[in-house]
């Protein structure tokens, strides 16, 4: 009899997280594994959970916030949804022998899958990217509390979880990855930086994340205007979707900082190799990163890294070989960093090279698919060995 696996989905907007997440799910053998996604009928995460071959899908509403419909929904009309989708996800769950539930920590899917949980006595298995919600959600310590495995994606985040488990055990590093293959050297950035108009010679400096002050945008922005002083040849990409009127905040310092033309905001980018291609260096100048998966992509195209030393980048980045790291919200370093990169070209390909080399040596598919799936797998067959089936006991 095939593994069952309920995944509940109620966002629309793709991640870091996201991605991995679905990465994972992409192993898991059909003849072995069966999945039953409820999700919502749109966005794009939806369309990859479709496209998976041991899938069967129901959709519903499940009264989450993420695109603005939901948005305008009144509070009593979401929580009469909420309520609604528990209650059929809970029927799916009984009917369908459902061995595990797998949730991401994003959304109110987390919420819906603890819930179900509870209901049923189906095992919660969370895959968890972020942690600060640990320190200001009493719910989300109880389902973190609540889960019999966590999996987190570097042992900094494995540590901001330890004193909100029943044991050690349950919480398990499993490093983010990439394919490989999707980030072929031989990719071209001569065509991104033609519709950018910027010429070959010229060094590129790019930042590519969701707009937020989390991220370091001003930063960079600060630390161009150093940099524009002493090589006025530098030009600056800052990638990602427009975030609440965030892009007109970092517009308007571009102006402050008379940096029109050499700082652009470039929007999303769905061809992130390409873009990488284009670039000299990547800046991940984030206040604090569970993992840090852009700088894995950038080490991934051969290209050297100035990024925080914050959260999980340092478990797989390795200071003065790979990249350069510095301390959070200090411009003036970020900029003395990119500095001697730009002025150093033989030093910022070696270091490009021995990035590649380190991705290539131990963060690729072919370690994160099977590790999530022994992850899982473990919870399933200890579960099904219990004399109470699928209660919620002490499985790991």
């Amino acid at each position: 009899m095939r593994k069952k696996i309920l995944i509940i989905n109620a966002a629309v907007w793709m991640g870091g997280d996201v991605s991995m997440f679905i990465l994972g799910l992409s192993f898991f053998d059909p003849q072995e594994y069966e999945f039953h996604v409820v999700s919502v009928p749109h966005g794009k995460i939806y369309q990859h959970l479709s496209a998976l071959p041991n899938a069967k899908i129901t959709t519903m509403e499940l009264g989450g916030t993420e695109n603005l419909e939901d948005n305008r929904v009144s509070a009593l009309r979401r929580a009469f949804t909420i309520l609604f989708a528990i209650l059929r996800i809970v029927t799916i769950v009984r009917k369908e022998k459902v061995d595990i539930i797998y949730a991401l920590d994003r959304t109110v899917s987390t919420s819906l899958s603890y819930f179900v949980s509870l209901l049923t006595g189906c095992p919660l298995v969370l895959s968890a990217h972020i942690s600060h919600y640990l320190h200001i959600s009493p719910l989300m310590r109880r389902i973190v509390k609540h889960a019999v495995r966590i999996t987190v994606p570097s042992n900094d985040t494995r540590s901001e979880f330890l004193p909100f488990v029943k044991s050690p055990q349950r919480v398990v590093t499993v490093f983010n990855a990439l394919n490989i293959d999707r980030y072929d050297l031989s990719i071209s950035g001569t065509s991104v930086r033609s519709e950018l108009h910027i010429d070959p010679a010229v060094p590129v400096v790019l930042l590519a994340a969701r707009l937020s002050p989390f991220k370091g945008q001003d930063d960079l922005i600060r630390a161009a205007a150093i940099i524009h002083t002493q090589h006025p040849a530098v030009r600056f990409l800052l990638a990602g979707a427009e975030n609440a009127g965030y892009d007109a905040v970092l517009e308007q310092m571009i102006a402050d900082y008379h940096l029109e033309g050499v700082v652009k905001l470039i929007g999303y980018r769905n061809d992130l190799p390409q873009v990488l291609a284009a670039c000299t260096i990547l800046a991940m100048p984030s206040h604090g990163e569970s993992f840090g998966l852009v700088a894995l992509e950038a080490m991934a195209m051969a290209r050297p890294v100035v990024a925080s030393r914050a959260g999980g980048i340092s478990e797989f980045l390795i200071d003065g070989q790979m990249g350069i790291l510095i301390e959070p919200r200090d411009h003036k370093a970020l900029a003395q960093a990119i500095l001697d990169l730009v002025n150093d070209p033989v030093r910022a390909r070696e270091m490009g090279r021995r990035g590649r080399q380190q991705v290539e040596a131990g963060f690729t598919v072919q370690t994160y698919g099977p590790a999530i799936v022994a992850s899982l797998n473990a919870v399933i067959e200890e579960c099904r060995a219990t004399p109470r089936g699928r209660a919620r006991a002490s499985l790991i």
